[in-house]
């Protein structure tokens, strides 16, 4: 039998270059599949406290509505809402209706506003 020992030395397995990329390969492969794992268990998480939120302000206008209609149940609460939306009046009582004239005064200040701005974007000093 002859021996091997003729100055070659036997490979392991890690100096063969194919061996290597495999091995490379596939702890790319497990670490890519954690990260996306975590990455989506992230955004799940975040979905599932953003729709506890959203229960949270249903449940809160539940009660809020809960608390309306036991009102409107009353007597003072059925008369304050005919009152509101129906214009309703006791006998001998008069409505009296004030009109706020606030929104004419400030649609005319902005149409003077705009009137500058387009002046001064005309000639070059636009903001």
């Amino acid at each position: 039998m002859r021996r091997l020992s003729s100055g070659r030395k036997k490979m392991s397995m890690l100096d063969r270059p194919i061996v290597v990329f495999g091995i490379g390969l596939v702890v790319l492969v497990l670490v890519a599949s954690a990260v996306s794992a975590f990455l989506r268990s992230r955004t799940i998480r975040k979905q599932k406290d953003a729709t506890s939120e959203e229960v949270a302000e249903y449940e809160e206008k539940i009660r809020d509505l809960e608390n309306r209609i036991q009102h409107l149940e009353t007597k003072e609460g059925t008369e304050l809402e005919a009152r509101e939306r129906l214009n309703l009046q006791k006998p001998g009582e008069r409505i009296i209706i004030i009109e706020d004239d606030t929104g004419a005064r400030d649609a005319s200040q902005k149409d003077n506003q705009a009137i500058w701005t387009r002046i001064r974007r005309w000639f070059g000093f636009a903001k």
